[in-house]
């Protein structure tokens, strides 16, 4: 039997803050997905739904999920013409029960609104219901999958790839990060990793230090996100602990460009700074820290490598950053404005060809833009 500490934890600060970005996005999400065309159903996947609230009854994702849905001044559930399915999956009997009981006391819901508890492993109960909506397809559901383990263990990417192989499928995953690279020299857990990756790439991380292996172990899981699993866009948040060290990261994969500018917003109200990063330090200017600065050489050597010798509409260049790269947008502009010095000086870099201002000053890139991109040199 677990204790009352298992079943109902503390609220951390950052678990708070994903919850925030949880919401704000799917307070977006619901509407959105109810007037698309063909989605018979709005599935809401949660795959590591706990009790549905902490220790001083703050709710849960699962709460959060069905308020962002029955409690939404945007529209009315009840009117719509789409079946919501809200599926719970835990492997603790004893916080589904919990969470059976309070969705079943704060909840009234409209005749199209079902909620399923599983207890389970995520990766078979998530298998058994791909299952069942593959033998219902067409249409494919719309689903969204808030993945949010404790560690790293019946997570595999083969499951993320089944979700993301429905069209209208968007993951928001917690990739535990400070568990994997605690771990990651630990022969015990390979296989674990090899199915967490569908790589053994990962392998490659033992051998890096600090820095280096986070950006390594990301770099990695993105590009299978994006590969193996065909997200066309994906963000990601960085979690910092109350020592300022990384914890996790959430990272969310979408095909639509709409899921990216509204996760992209969701994300800014929690960071407003940089969108990007939390941290459970006391010190709220400790965020203030961490910026963009480490994406500005890899912005500068993909702008020159996808760009040399071309000319191109500095909007085209803002919408591949935003869309098919995880670097921070605010990035862009800065640098610009080096590449454009760089060149003046002489050395690679960029020239405005044309500006829609006549009185364009040296640095600034209003829409309409159009740059000339030096030759890459590799």
């Amino acid at each position: 039997m677990s204790g009352i500490a298992d079943v109902l934890p503390d609220l951390e600060p950052h678990t708070k803050a994903k919850h925030d970005i949880l919401r704000r996005y799917l307070q977006a999400w619901f509407p959105i997905m109810a007037l698309v065309q063909g989605s018979e159903r709005i599935v809401y996947l949660d795959g590591f739904a706990g009790s549905g609230e902490y220790s001083q009854q703050e709710e849960g994702s699962p709460l959060i999920a069905l308020r962002a849905a029955l409690e939404n001044d945007r529209w009315q559930i009840a009117s719509s013409p789409r079946e919501f399915l809200f599926l719970f999956i835990e492997l603790i009997p004893e916080k589904v029960e919990h969470l059976r009981q309070v969705v079943a006391s704060r909840f009234k819901l409209p005749s199209n609104v079902s909620v399923v508890h599983k207890c389970g492993r995520f990766d078979q109960c998530a298998t058994t219901f791909l299952d069942e909506a593959d033998r219902h397809a067409p249409p494919f559901p719309a689903i969204f999958g808030f993945i949010d383990p404790c560690g790293f263990s019946h997570t595999p990417f083969s499951v993320i790839k089944r979700l993301m192989g429905h069209r209208k499928c968007e993951v928001f995953i917690n990739l535990m990060y400070e568990e994997i690279s605690r771990f990651l020299s630990d022969p015990r857990h390979e296989r674990t990793f090899d199915e967490l990756f569908a790589t053994r790439e990962w392998r490659q991380g033992r051998k890096l230090r600090s820095g280096s292996r986070e950006r390594f172990i990301t770099g990695l899981y993105e590009r299978q996100l994006r590969q193996v699993a065909g997200a066309a866009h994906i963000r990601s948040f960085k979690m910092l602990n109350v020592g300022n060290r990384t914890d996790y990261f959430l990272f969310f994969a979408t095909k639509n460009p709409t899921g990216l500018r509204k996760m992209d917003e969701a994300m800014h109200k929690v960071d407003q700074r940089y969108g990007r990063v939390f941290s459970d330090r006391d010190n709220p200017n400790q965020l203030n820290l961490w910026g963009p600065q480490s994406d500005y050489a890899e912005l500068r050597d993909l702008i020159l490598h996808h760009y040399g010798g071309q000319e191109v509409p500095v909007d085209v260049i803002d919408q591949y950053v935003r869309e098919h790269t995880s670097l921070h947008p605010s990035c862009i502009r800065p640098v610009l404005r080096q590449l454009e010095q760089d060149r003046l000086e002489g050395s690679i870099g960029l020239e405005v060809v044309s500006s829609p201002s006549k009185r364009r000053r040296r640095g600034t890139f209003p829409p309409g833009t159009v740059v000339r991109i030096s030759p890459s040199r590799s």
